[in-house]
């Protein structure tokens, strides 16, 4: 089932495809395949895994979203950074669900870096060794999506989120990343 919130869908879908447009002259079938397999994973189960009634759920529908990051670590297509970026944000989120707040601004923001931080694992699996640039990528993309988040909770009027905090994420990202895109700087 495809997610009910179609900015998961769009987050999701354009992750993948930044990661392989930006891998196009090192693409290969196999990790390409791999890396496809995790994005129709998350999209299938996105909804079950966020709108789990119980951790045994949870956890059950995670690990299975897990194995085709585990094959790939298996086939020695990963890098230990990017994995350690999904990993991270991964266990805060399940921290915050734990503790009731993975629907507060805070679970929000952490879920939705969580969820374009797959733009990150994609290149991993497809190009296994990441350089600065993808890293800087991976900042503004992350950057943007967390701006957004941050900025659509300030909309809402049972939020207390004033909506200049989406420029203190968005204003750092773009300047990380200025010196190697310069067009950056128009966003």
């Amino acid at each position: 089932m495809l997610p009910r919130e179609k900015s998961v869908m769009g987050i999701l879908t354009s992750s993948y495809l930044l990661a392989v447009a930006t891998s196009l002259p090192r693409l290969t079938p196999l990790p390409l395949a791999v890396a496809a397999a995790a994005y129709l994973l998350h999209l299938l189960t996105f909804d079950s895994v966020f709108y789990a009634r119980s951790p045994m759920q949870f956890y059950s529908l995670t690990a299975l979203n897990f194995l085709p990051y585990l094959a790939a670590a298996a086939l020695g297509w990963w890098s230990l950074p990017a994995y350690a970026i999904g990993l991270l944000l991964f266990a805060s989120y399940a921290v915050l669900m734990h503790r009731g707040r993975r629907r507060a601004v805070e679970g929000v923001v952490t879920g939705t870096a969580l969820l374009s931080s797959t733009i990150l694992l994609a290149k991993a699996i497809v190009i296994h060794q990441l350089a600065l640039r993808d890293y800087l990528l991976y900042a503004l993309f992350v950057g943007y999506h967390v701006a957004t988040a941050y900025y659509v909770e300030s909309r809402l009027a049972f939020r207390d989120v004033k909506p200049h905090v989406a420029l203190y994420v968005w204003i750092p990202a773009v300047a990380l990343t200025a010196p190697l895109w310069p067009a950056a700087l128009i966003a």
